[in-house]
């Protein structure tokens, strides 16, 4: 029988820096960039095809992100480092060590849940404000010449990044394959550990 190993490691290893990024840069600057827009599309509604559309997905576009700013805080409060735990709980008999094995357990749970979180919340954002750009380069005229090129990048970068979204969560359940050294040093990689990219 495999013995239990004593922590819970994150998998991917970096995925806590990745939310605690897309919380603390990515998201932020998004959302202040996508109320920005938006106030400049109201006074202006003359100039956009579809300005109620438009600011729709900005303001849309800015709560969610704010939301994953949210939820990327909370679970930046979740990470348990073995060191710090060994730290604060120095107890070095069987007890003590099954006491961090199940501290250390309960804040990857919770971090894995609120990074989830925040990475839905990130994609979602994104693709809002995405598509919310695209809007904005559509004028009520007619649309050709560099317009229809810029219009048209616009949508190819909104697709682009729908098409990564729906990758992710397809591939994100794939097997990992990783050389076979021993139980002390093979990872345990639950399935419900996912990476939002």
């Amino acid at each position: 029988m495999k013995p239990e190993p004593r922590w819970k490691p994150p998998f991917p290893v970096g995925y806590a820096a990745a939310i605690d990024s897309v919380g603390s840069i990515a998201a932020p600057l998004l959302a202040s960039v996508s109320a920005a827009l938006a106030t400049l599309v109201v006074p202006n509604e003359e100039a956009f095809r579809w300005p109620n559309l438009t600011v729709f997905l900005l303001v849309g576009a800015t709560l969610v992100l704010v939301a994953a700013v949210q939820f990327g805080f909370r679970a930046r409060q979740y990470i348990a480092m073995p060191s710090d735990l060994e730290q604060w709980w120095p107890i070095e008999d069987a007890a003590g060590i099954d006491l961090r094995r199940q501290i250390q357990r309960y804040h990857a749970t919770k971090h894995q849940a609120w990074a989830t979180a925040a990475g839905h919340a990130y994609n979602a954002g994104l693709l809002c404000f995405l598509l919310g750009l695209a809007l904005i380069t559509i004028p009520p005229g007619n649309l050709g010449g560099y317009r229809l090129a810029v219009t048209a990048l616009a949508l190819l970068g909104a697709l682009a990044e729908a098409a990564w979204i729906v990758y992710t969560r397809v591939t994100q359940d794939a097997d990992v394959l990783l050389p076979e050294v021993g139980p002390e040093w093979t990872p345990s990689i639950s399935p419900d550990t996912e990476g939002d990219g």
